[in-house]
């Protein structure tokens, strides 16, 4: 084999002229991508119409007949929704359309078996029923099937929601099978409503925020009462044992122990640093003295600690030490105040006040106590809170 050199041809020195061309890019993008854009049922139907009206005119005017004029008639924008059904039901639902037109049976594994689904004249998946025989429209006797997760059945969804003015689940379900039947529907509605702004403005689920870790005192095995949570409800009226209108305004002063939750309930006479003080030496004298007290930040609280450092010092000194209590003089009692207005800090006291209040009303309602019944009322409480079961009552 015998090789030649290349023959190199001599070109002109002259540059020849350049010309910028465009390269254009056709994407065939299917008609029917564009239902995905609309959000309203209504304006997408009178789109397709339109449309079609479109394409007749312009077969009208190729054939020289007279073109159609005016507003969209009923017949269009019915023509034009079941069209529009139908590309639908052929994309979700191949396979069964393709069999209920050739005649064959749906297979038992489709998840529209159990409807007894049938094509109806309009070319329509249908669902079968029982009530062939009623007087009511053909639609609500077997109404048109709907895929689950599709996006004309969510705007079909939401407006059926606005047209009962944002009605329930069942509700909106309800008034869709009067003309359609979503696969699972009650799923399909709940997620309508779940996805409607106004709805979820109306009533909005407030964001669970994850707790801090349990307090020293929950966890740690101790002496009931040994650390207590104090918080202060009420008013409670009281009425005066003379024949007289006037009503004494009182308070509900409640211990409780961070530990085990028991609770002690003190009736106090008003909301001063002088009343708490009296109520906590009630307190400490029943059941013992604390080692921590914790409490709201609120003034009175505030006012109470210090008088109470006063008193301390007060009770330290010789003159006084063979007149108080020997566990006054070697333990103080500490004080830890909650942040202000954060109420979530006292979860324990805030739940016991709950349970409190609510025998409170029951048994009192809109009456008047005397001082004596409700401190008899006060006490009978305190006793059913803390004999109430550890744990829950579980049945057979």
């Amino acid at each position: 084999m015998q090789f030649h050199d290349p023959e190199f041809v001599p070109t002109d020195n002259t540059i020849p002229e350049q010309r910028s061309s465009v390269s254009l890019v056709i994407v065939n993008e299917q008609f029917w991508s564009l239902i995905d854009h609309f959000s309203s049922f209504t304006k997408l139907v009178r789109c397709i119409a339109v449309w079609r009206r479109y394409f007749t005119i312009l077969k009208q005017r190729l054939a020289k007949q007279e073109v159609a004029q005016g507003q969209l008639t009923v017949l269009e924008l019915k023509s034009a929704k079941i069209l529009l059904l139908q590309i639908v039901q052929q994309r979700a639902f191949a396979t069964d359309y393709q069999r209920l037109s050739s005649g064959t049976p749906i297979k038992r594994k489709s998840p529209i078996h159990r409807l007894h689904s049938f094509k109806g004249n309009d070319r329509l998946i249908h669902v079968g029923g029982r009530l062939s025989k009623a007087d009511i429209g053909y639609n609500q006797k077997h109404p048109v099937l709907l895929p689950q997760h599709n996006h004309v059945t969510e705007i079909i969804l939401s407006e059926v929601h606005r047209q009962t003015l944002h009605g329930g689940a069942q509700l909106v379900l309800s008034q869709l099978r009067q003309e359609y039947w979503p696969v699972r529907g009650i799923e399909v509605a709940k997620k309508s409503i779940r996805d409607c702004v106004t709805c979820f403005r109306a009533k909005p689920q407030p964001v669970q925020q994850m707790m801090s870790d349990l307090h020293e005192s929950r966890v740690t095995e101790m002496y009931p009462f040994y650390q207590t949570g104090v918080d202060f409800c009420g008013p409670v009226f009281i009425k005066t044992p003379v024949r007289s209108k006037t009503r004494l305004k009182m308070y509900i002063a409640l211990y409780i122990c961070l530990a085990t939750r028991a609770v002690h309930i003190e009736l106090v006479t008003d909301l001063t640093t002088g009343a708490f003080i009296a109520s906590l030496r009630r307190f400490i004298s029943r059941r013992g003295r604390p080692a921590q007290i914790l409490c709201d930040n609120a003034t009175i609280f505030v006012g109470a600690s210090r008088e109470l450092k006063e008193l301390e010092l007060l009770l330290a000194s010789k003159d006084h030490q063979s007149k108080t209590q020997s566990y006054a003089v070697n333990q103080g009692i500490e004080f830890k105040f909650i942040p202000p207005r954060s109420s979530h800090f006292g979860g324990s006291w805030e739940s016991a006040i709950k349970r409190i209040k609510y025998h409170l009303t029951r048994t009192v309602g809109n009456g008047f106590f005397t001082e004596e019944e409700m401190m008899t009322t006060l006490t009978q409480i305190e006793a059913c809170i803390n004999s109430r079961p550890l744990t829950p009552t579980v049945g057979p």
